[in-house]
């Protein structure tokens, strides 16, 4: 008897296992693997044997006798239905309430809404059921309409992008984030470029042929200058002249005197 009652204990265990599992977003398929089954189909033929039988709408498994009539629904709605008649109760606004439940607008949902029978009513400022689908046959149409609209102007948008930069076949997998990137540095090219040179060039030092008599000229500075001066000099294999000089006009160039710079090197 013991064992009788322990054995039904598992078997309710089971039921509740899927059902939970179901509610919580898994698949049937995900929990057949759990569950060591070859297929979902092992999970319906268990559960028809306990007396409950798949829902396609509600995505889950209901008692056989216990089903939910179009009354219980009115009552008791569920799932994203619920969610969305929970935020228009607490005033959050339609177009917000479609971005967070990941529809593309809020007519999009409203026709969501009428799929499950749900209409609009000014009166209570929310949906009520009504039972059966309100979608008409030209809501989804339009809607279909729309969404082929907003796809091929992305596809247009797309295509001028890979024809201004060159983008070939070979970027077709590229998102659409992505083209938008290769756009942006392709605008950029010049700037980016020259931004590239400069750093390449970081360990070559320039050589300026300036025109004219060179004169002898002396400075005070700091011992430690003096000593990095000569260090990098001996290092470099460059005259401290040409360190004197390439410092002098970077300087000039930097601050303000690039006309006199040109005019001094003769450009």
């Amino acid at each position: 008897m013991t064992q009788t009652l322990a054995y039904k204990g598992q078997v309710d265990n089971k039921v509740q296992a899927i059902l939970v599992g179901l509610s919580s977003g898994k698949s049937r398929d995900q929990l057949a693997i759990e569950m060591k089954y070859k297929d979902y189909k092992g999970i319906d033929n268990y559960m028809k044997r306990k007396n409950y039988e798949w829902d396609n709408t509600r995505k889950n498994y209901f008692p056989i006798k216990e089903k939910k009539s179009s009354a219980s629904l009115l009552q008791n709605p569920e799932g994203r239905v619920a969610t969305i008649l929970s935020l228009y109760k607490r005033g959050v606004d339609a177009k917000d309430i479609a971005l967070q439940l990941k529809f593309q607008d809020h007519r999009e949902m409203a026709l969501y809404l009428r799929s499950k029978g749900y209409v609009w009513d000014e009166t209570q400022s929310t949906y009520v059921f009504k039972g059966e689908s309100q979608t008409s046959s030209y809501e989804e149409r339009v809607l279909k309409e729309e969404k082929s609209t907003v796809t091929d102007t992305k596809k247009t948008e797309v295509e001028e992008i890979k024809s201004r930069t060159g983008v070939g076949q070979s970027m077709l997998s590229f998102d659409e984030n992505s083209l938008r990137l290769i756009n942006f540095l392709e605008s950029n090219k010049e700037a980016l470029m020259d931004m590239l040179k400069s750093q390449s060039n970081t360990l070559q030092i320039p050589r300026y042929l300036i025109p004219g008599v060179c004169i002898t000229k002396s400075v005070h500075m700091n011992y430690g200058l003096d000593q990095m001066t000569r260090e990098f000099s001996m290092e470099k294999n460059v005259s401290q002249k040409d360190i004197f000089e390439v410092a002098l006009i970077d300087f000039f160039k930097k601050y303000g005197y690039q006309k006199e710079i040109s005019v001094l090197l003769g450009h």
